[in-house]
């Protein structure tokens, strides 16, 4: 209830990295840091774009200019012009939620597992 930890991996299913969110901080380790194309901290945004509900994320896009609409298990980020620029796609429970960025060719597949898995 205090932390998130997101762990990165590759398609083989090799840790890339493991990112912290605590009440201190943002915190990202892993050897793969310097070669990956892009700052994991960013996917703090996208889990937010996912999670958040949208009567708390539609004011908080709002004053950036951008709008969220929703319907039938999916969420679309919109802009001033109305260009599609985020869309989340939600899988059933046991399914797994993806997010395109496509003002910038970025995915991401989210796949929640049980913390108690160990």
């Amino acid at each position: 209830a205090d932390r998130l930890v997101v762990v990165g991996l590759s398609l083989a299913g090799v840790p890339l990295f493991t990112l912290e969110q605590t009440a201190a901080g943002v915190t990202v380790e892993g050897a793969a840091l310097g070669r990956l194309p892009f700052d994991p901290a960013y996917i703090l945004s996208d889990l937010q774009l996912v999670h958040w509900p949208g009567d708390v994320l539609g004011p908080a896009l709002a004053a950036r200019g951008l709008a969220v609409e929703e319907r039938a298990g999916r969420r679309r980020v919109i802009d001033r012009d109305g260009r599609l620029l985020v869309e989340i796609t939600y899988g059933r429970a046991d399914d797994v939620t993806t997010l395109r960025h496509l003002d910038h060719p970025y995915g991401l597949c989210i796949e929640a597992i049980d913390g108690t898995a160990g």
